[in-house]
């Protein structure tokens, strides 16, 4: 698939002069391509055609044509405007996917133009979906792109059954919760997104999927290439967050224990879910206000005591440097995780290679990414009473 950028495509105002008789570049490409089809799939509808193959030829390298032919069919739902859904819909409509519909009831305001590169001053005061969902079409005609002024939680269960895939960005936790609910009930696939200044994280809920790895015998050309079929199975969203970490006291953990919390872990991931339940129960984003932060702070402990975990994983300075950059929206975050989150998307849709199994927790400060697996196994302490003393870690 060829490299193309919003210079690329018709801007505002070449898309007015459009209606007139002017095309993008991708669009007079288009026309000059060959329409016939190269693939004949029954029940699947149109098949893949010339064109088609030339644009996608990278991708249908990678994972085939057949692959290719399920993402051209595949609807995806994403739910909320923001920098890092802009960076989801540019890389899978790039990809060729068959249909993306956003939704969004807020309006375009000035600090969006910061992260949001689809939206212009002009669109301040309109509809944030409607506002970009022209944009987004431009990069791709081929993928039908719909937006709709309306928030996630006054669509009915039935609204998502024509969606293999629903991703919610920037989601109220009770949002969350719902919506996998219903796509877990429907067979349908759920992602969720979040980012607050320098961290981010993905989480999914895939129920049990099916996916083909493929690996090499070795690096030289007579490699006998193998290909296993694999199949992984994931909680609820709400049932991998609830889990019981068994680490009441940090001071008390051997330093097997210490490794085994921090391979399991992040303090990335405690913090999100203290920013959730903030959101949640104050409608708004934290701030560095002395009295959000004493809220905050005893969101933190209520909640880290809830699943079993010391207080002190997640320290004060790291919860308020998060509180301090939460509604700040940076461009290279929103790139990194829009980018994983959409690659994971495609991987899904293929069925080739492994999916993220089951959170990614990202920290812009140590531009470091960690894979973790919930609801985590309790890392239970060994007490003096059960064992002979152990050596201990000195936290300071």
């Amino acid at each position: 698939m060829s490299k193309r950028t919003l210079n690329d495509v018709s801007t505002p105002d070449s898309r007015e002069e459009g209606s007139a008789g002017k095309k993008s570049k991708l669009q007079r490409e288009n026309d000059n391509n060959d329409s016939r089809p190269v693939s004949t799939q029954a029940g699947q509808g149109p098949t893949i055609t010339k064109a088609e193959a030339d644009l996608y030829d990278r991708q249908i390298r990678l994972w085939g044509l057949e692959a290719q032919q399920r993402m051209r069919h595949a609807k995806i739902l994403v739910a909320g405007v923001s920098g890092l859904s802009n960076e989801i819909c540019k890389n899978l409509v790039l990809s060729g996917v068959g249909a993306i519909t956003i939704i969004s009831d807020g309006t375009v305001e000035i600090v969006d133009l910061g992260a949001q590169f689809f939206l212009r001053e002009t669109d301040i005061g309109k509809n944030k979906a409607e506002a970009i969902a022209p944009r987004v079409q431009a990069l791709n005609p081929r993928v039908h792109v719909e937006a709709r002024n309306t928030a996630i939680g006054t669509l009915s269960d039935e609204f998502f059954a024509d969606f293999a895939v629903v991703f919610l960005c920037n989601a109220d936790l009770k949002e969350m919760l719902r919506v996998d609910n219903i796509c877990r009930e429907g067979g349908k696939k759920f992602y969720a997104a979040d980012t607050a200044g320098m961290m981010g994280c993905i989480l999914c809920d895939l129920s049990t999927h099916t996916f083909i790895e493929t690996s090499k015998s070795s690096e030289k050309e007579d490699a006998v290439t193998t290909t296993t079929e694999k199949t992984i199975s994931h909680p609820r969203i709400g049932e991998a967050l609830r889990g019981k970490w068994g680490v009441p006291d940090l001071k008390a953990l051997t330093r097997q224990q210490m490794r085994t919390l921090k391979s399991a872990s992040d303090p990335v991931y405690f913090a999100f879910n203290v920013l959730w339940i903030f959101r949640e129960k104050m409608g708004r984003l934290p701030t560095a206000a002395d009295t959000d932060l004493k809220a905050l702070f005893a969101m933190r402990d209520t909640y880290m005591n809830s699943v079993e975990c010391d207080a002190a994983y997640l320290p004060d300075d790291m919860l308020r440097s998060f509180a301090q950059t939460a509604g700040a929206e940076l461009s290279a975050v929103c790139a990194i995780l829009g980018g994983f989150a959409a690659q994971d998307i495609l991987k899904v849709l293929s069925g080739k290679d492994a999916p993220l199994d089951n959170y990614f927790a990202f920290d812009g400060t140590e531009f470091s990414g960690k894979l973790l697996k919930l609801p985590p196994p309790p890392i239970v302490m060994v007490t003096p009473a059960a064992a002979a003393p152990v050596e201990t870690v000195d936290l300071d």
